[in-house]
């Protein structure tokens, strides 16, 4: 995940890999992580991981699944699924490309795959947690 994700080493810049995110679960190429420095964990930043259709879900401090994000073979972002905030009124809504910069587009209706996804991390995270 590079220097804010649930990896080890250190980055070019010196900055110890997993500080900021810790990894809670793991099945398929779905990564459940949590922030470990702040209650609003912003998501992570994947820069190691070549790994084509990598998604990681973030975790709120509550235990609430907040996003849903799918990486691209370069590490860029290719969507974002918000689960936990109003947007232009819509919960959950959809961002597609690289949400962290100003070039995103916003697409407020799911489509059926988008919200199977859902059903799907849902599936595994109540799984998880009722163990």
């Amino acid at each position: 995940m590079g220097g804010r994700g649930a990896s080890s080493g250190i980055s070019a810049k010196g900055v110890q890999y997993g500080n900021e995110f810790s990894t809670i679960l793991a099945v398929d190429n779905i990564k459940f992580v949590k922030s470990t420095l702040s209650r609003n964990a912003r998501i992570p930043i994947e820069t190691m991981s070549a790994f084509e259709n990598r998604v990681y879900v973030t975790v709120a401090a509550n235990e609430k699944l907040k996003s849903i994000v799918f990486y691209a073979k370069d590490g860029g972002i290719r969507r974002q699924i918000d689960l936990d905030h109003k947007h232009m009124g819509q919960i959950p809504h959809v961002h597609e490309g690289d949400v962290t910069s100003h070039h995103k587009k916003f697409q407020i209706k799911l489509t059926r795959s988008d919200q199977m996804y859902i059903n799907k991390v849902r599936r595994i995270w109540k799984e998880y947690r009722d163990e």
